[in-house]
Parts: structure tokens; C-alpha cells; sequence
């Protein structure tokens, strides 16, 4: 009987996250739609250029990510979680406080003047994201996550007026499109906090010094981890805006969008799956098992999503970006083929997280990046794009079959309880 109602949960919880994800995508291409045929080839690459460069400040604010928070509620009492959950937020708060230090830093000590409102603007976000994002976790260790999916599709839906209503007024300025993307970010933090309050209207415990040194410990290697991943996934379009061209960056950007955004659903599968399924477990070997079977079915989601892209290319192409973007579709085919790795990284992954291994979580990202960094260095100054693709997917290869030696060759009798703060 708890079998079938754990899967019974599962399978809600799956749902909403899909409906949430897919309205996400949705709007996400619509948006991208939008801003390409609005801003045109060169100015819409700028502006994927200022999203990844945001986002790699964004990984700043991960020092105490869900991998962390998520094991450490799963099973603790209610006053606990809620301490957990404090501690958490504030160590999230001083990162966005020193990535938007870092940000300011960037924008007015590079040659990005025609990007510097733009990013600036942007780098607002540091203080809502990840910040507010603590009660996603909380939902997430409960396997619901429903509230938080209507909150994001509703914020995804005005993101998406706001930006129709730009493109309506034929307002092309870059920084005025981070509005948007701010807007959508308020909606989702208000919301957050309101549930909070609903939920936990007499918790008003301070924060405990321990509990933050206790999250600070485990969740630093991983944010290591998570700030190497984040450079490694944007290192792409960072390395093509100094070494291409503005057309080539582009073109390699519509089709990484629409890649990225499908790339979505493999976190939503693990993120769903993955509390119940391994966290909760305490056996070694039904953990290592359990892994290597997710990864299995991920692999052939991944296999399914890029066949389907990869068929649908240049008809995805011309219906979302016109025919000025038409040069994307062999590419958008190649990132097809690159996002099944995306799948089975992040199945991989979670027995990383189940044993608290963040000091392999930070080798993983290293050697990628390296990998990644060397060889778009090596061959995007001739090969433009194609480069790009090379070094993105042989990052992804070597990170993968790191992560795999682990999971066959690590040796553990057993797994301790999901790891909790310090009491």
C-alpha cells in the first residue's frame, strides 16, 4: 500500500512539474520567438550573450543548492525543517549579495556598453531567485510541488504579455527586454514568500549559526560543483561572442534555446523521482542499482526528445525565429544530439548527491570545463559554431564517464540517513 501511494505521488508530482515545465518552454520559445524577430540575428545573440552571462553569476548564489536542502528536510521534523529552511535563505541572500558585487564589477570593467543596462538590470535577479527558491526545496522534500508550479506558470504567463507587448510597440532597445525576465522573477518570489507565511505563520525562530555551518559544509564542494557546471554550460556563447561573429553567436543561440529549454525536462524527471527513489533509500546497493536504472530510462527519454527535434528541425526553425534564422537548423540538430548527455548527467548525478560527494561533483565540472574551455579555445576561432558544439559535447562525454567510474567503483556498505543540518 505505501508502495503504490509513494508512486502515486510520484506520478502527481511528475504532472505538475511537466504542466509547470511545459508552459515554461512554451512561453520560453514564444518569448525567444519574440525577441528574434524583433531584435534580428546579431542583437538577439547579444542578448542570449547577457543571459549567459548572468547565469554564470546566478551560479554564485547555489552555496547551498537543492541537492543540499532537499536530503536534509526529506524526514526532518517540522520545527527542523523550518530552521533548515532559514539558515538556508540567508546563506543564499549573501551570495546574491556578492554575485551582484561581482556582476557590477563585470559590466563596468568590460567593453559591454551596448549590454551593460542590460545586464545590470538582470543581475537584479540575484536577489530573488535562489533566495526565495528555499521553498521550492521545502516542496520538493514532500514530493509536492504543486503550489509552486502555479505560482511559475503564472509569472511565465505575464513574462510572456509583457514581452508581446514590447514586440507589439516595436520597442527594440536590449535593456528594456530585462524587464521582463524581472517582472517574472517578483511574481515567483512574492508567491513563494506567501506560501511560506501561509504554511509557517508562528515559525519565528532566528537563524542558528550552526545550522549554517552545518549547510555551508556540505553544500560548499557542491556549489563548486554547481558554479563549474553553470561556466561549463554557458562556456558556449561566452567563447563565440569573443571568438565569432555576432551572426554566428546568433544563430548558435536560437538553436541552444530551444535545446535548453527541452533540456528541462530531464530536471524534472530527477528532481520528481529522485527524493523518494534514492534519497529516502539506505541501502548501498539498492541505491547504485536504482541509479543505473534511472539513468537507463533517461537515456532513452533523451534519445526520444532529440530524435524528435532532430525531425522537426528546420520546421521549428522557421516557425519560431522565420527564415533570417534558417542557417540554425543544422545546428539545432546537433544540439539534438548533445542534449541526450544532458540526461544522463542528470541521473548520474544523483548518487553524487545521495553519498555527499562534492569533492567528485567539483572534479566532474573541472575536467569538463577544461575540456570544454581548451578545445573551443583550440577550433571556434575556424570552425565558429561547430567548435562550440565539439567542446560542449566532449565536456559532457568525459563528465559522464567520470561520474559513471563512480557509481560502479565506489565503495560504501551502507548509506547513512539523507543528510541532515546540524542540531
Amino acid at each position: 500500500m505505501q508502495i503504490a501511494e509513494r508512486t502515486q505521488r510520484i506520478l502527481r508530482n511528475i504532472a505538475w512539474l511537466l504542466l509547470e515545465r511545459g508552459g515554461i518552454v512554451l512561453s520560453s520559445l514564444l518569448i525567444s520567438a519574440l525577441l528574434a524577430r524583433n531584435l534580428g540575428v546579431e542583437n538577439f545573440g547579444k542578448f542570449q550573450y547577457a543571459l549567459a552571462v548572468f547565469n554564470t553569476f546566478l551560479a554564485a548564489t547555489y552555496i547551498c543548492g537543492a541537492e543540499v536542502v532537499v536530503p536534509a528536510l526529506v524526514g526532518a521534523s517540522n520545527d527542523r525543517k523550518h530552521a533548515i529552511l532559514k539558515s538556508a535563505f540567508a546563506l543564499r541572500l549573501f551570495s546574491a549579495c556578492v554575485a551582484f558585487s561581482l556582476l557590477l564589477f563585470f559590466a563596468f570593467g568590460t567593453s559591454l556598453s551596448d549590454t551593460r543596462a542590460l545586464l545590470i538590470t538582470l543581475g537584479l535577479m540575484l536577489f530573488l531567485k535562489e533566495p526565495a527558491g528555499v521553498v521550492i526545496a521545502l516542496l520538493q522534500s514532500e514530493t509536492n510541488n504543486k503550489a509552486a508550479s502555479i505560482i511559475q506558470l503564472f509569472a511565465s504567463g505575464a513574462k510572456l504579455l509583457v514581452v508581446f507587448g514590447l514586440f507589439l510597440f516595436g520597442i527594440g532597445t536590449l535593456s528594456t527586454y530585462a524587464i521582463p525576465w524581472l517582472i517574472e522573477s517578483l511574481i515567483v518570489a512574492t508567491g513563494l514568500y506567501l506560501l511560506y507565511r501561509k504554511r509557517a505563520p508562528n515559525h519565528t525562530e532566528s537563524i542558528k549559526i550552526g545550522d549554517a555551518i552545518a549547510l555551508l559544509k556540505i553544500g560548499a564542494p557542491f556549489w563548486l560543483g554547481l558554479i563549474m557546471m553553470n561556466v561549463f554550460q554557458k562556456m558556449d556563447r561566452l567563447l563565440l561572442e569573443h571568438l565569432s561573429t555576432p551572426s554566428e553567436l546568433g544563430l548558435y543561440s536560437a538553436a541552444i534555446q530551444v535545446t535548453e529549454n527541452i533540456n528541462l525536462i530531464a530536471s524534472i524527471l530527477v528532481i520528481s523521482i529522485a527524493p523518494s527513489f534514492i534519497y529516502s533509500e539506505t541501502s548501498h546497493s539498492t541505491v547504485r542499482a536504482r541509479t543505473l536504472r534511472l539513468t537507463l530510462a533517461m537515456l532513452a527519454v533523451g534519445a526520444i526528445t532529440a530524435l524528435t527535434l532532430a525531425l522537426c528541425s528546420e520546421l521549428i526553425i522557421s516557425i519560431l525565429y522565420g527564415n533570417s534564422f534558417l542557417e540554425a537548423t543544422p545546428l539545432l540538430r546537433a544540439c539534438a544530439g548533445i542534449s541526450i548527455l544532458f540526461f544522463i548527467d542528470a541521473s548520474l548525478n544523483t548518487y553524487l548527491v545521495k553519498f555527499k560527494l562534492g569533492s567528485k561533483v567539483i572534479k566532474k565540472w573541472a575536467i569538463a570545463l577544461v575540456a570544454a574551455l581548451g578545445i573551443g579555445l583550440a577550433v571556434i576561432p575556424q570552425f565558429g559554431s561547430a567548435g562550440a558544439l565539439l567542446g560542449l559535447g566532449s565536456g559532457y562525454t568525459i563528465g559522464i564517464l567520470y561520474a559513471l567510474s563512480i557509481v560502479l567503483r565506489h565503495d560504501a556498505s551502507s548509506v547513512s540517513a539523507p543528510p541532515r543540518a546540524h542540531k
